[in-house]
């Protein structure tokens, strides 16, 4: 296979930084032999201005993040859950036979108000923790 200009001026960034395999820099040093004005021109190019190089991530990372975000997702199931129960238990109905037979219903927050106010409280702050961690999920970056 004949190794073209364009194929060159592609795999420079991978020759000078060093990246490159065996075969790839055979195949530019060889193109660089046949033309050697042309490679001194892109020596000096690329000397001049070098390219920064990406450093790569560590390789446990794309496991991590998944495990975080789980963790997160997960997280922010349980605040809804706990959210939804602690708003409802406060209007809840109890059921009472008294001797004469007659069903007596009667709502939590008419019996028990202050427990009412510290069970809405702690509902109000597990809603304010889900809709913090569903923005922070629903965000670009977790």
């Amino acid at each position: 296979m004949r190794v073209t200009r364009d194929v060159v001026r592609d795999l420079l960034p991978a020759y000078f930084s060093g990246e490159a395999s065996a075969d790839t820099r055979a195949a530019v040093d060889e193109f660089f032999s046949a033309e050697p004005e042309l490679a001194e021109l892109w020596r000096r190019e690329w000397s001049a201005h070098p390219r920064a190089t990406v450093p790569l991530p560590p390789p446990d990372l794309e496991i991590a993040t998944l495990r975080r975000a789980r963790r997160v997702l997960g997280l922010e199931r349980w605040l809804l859950g706990a959210a939804i129960l602690f708003s409802s238990v406060g209007f809840t109905v109890r059921f009472d036979v008294p001797a004469s037979g007659e069903v007596v219903s009667r709502f939590l927050f008419l019996d028990r108000p202050l427990e009412l106010i510290s069970l809405l409280g702690v509902a109000a702050a597990l809603w304010v923790a889900y809709f913090a961690v569903r923005r922070r999920t629903r965000s670009t970056v977790i």
